[in-house]
């Protein structure tokens, strides 16, 4: 088998094919290496449209979230001077000497502040 690709190859060499079997050899390499060359450009360019549309989509979360921690802060701004007025009562009823035996009052002072605090509840324990 060998010895009659050998006689191929001989015979084409001698009678001068072997010049067109190596431009051809050629060519099918160049084509070979455009046709990656194209789909590795079609897929940098797909990855980049997902890349945009996944960007996007942050963005738009980003968005959504910003909106969300705006609306919280706006709740603790207004909550804050309950939050100051709970914690000046507590430290009022620990500190008088006269409501030092009442544990009640103090206890209350510290539910109604944590109430502020923690919850944001608003609504009045005294």
């Amino acid at each position: 088998m060998l010895t009659f690709f050998r006689r191929i190859r001989k015979g084409l060499l001698d009678i001068g094919a072997a010049r067109k079997y190596l431009l051809y050899a050629i060519g099918e390499i160049a084509l070979v290496v455009i046709g990656i060359l194209i789909a590795l450009q079609i897929n940098n360019w797909n990855q980049e449209r997902l890349n945009r549309l996944e960007e996007q989509q942050l963005l738009r979360l980003i968005y959504t979230e910003m909106g969300d921690y705006l609306w919280l802060q706006d709740i603790g701004l207004k909550r804050q001077p309950d939050i100051v007025k709970a914690g000046e009562r507590l430290l009022l009823a620990m500190k008088n000497p006269t409501n030092r035996t009442n544990q009640e009052q103090i206890d209350r002072a510290f539910t109604h502040h944590l109430c502020y605090t923690l919850v944001g509840l608003s609504r009045n324990i005294y």
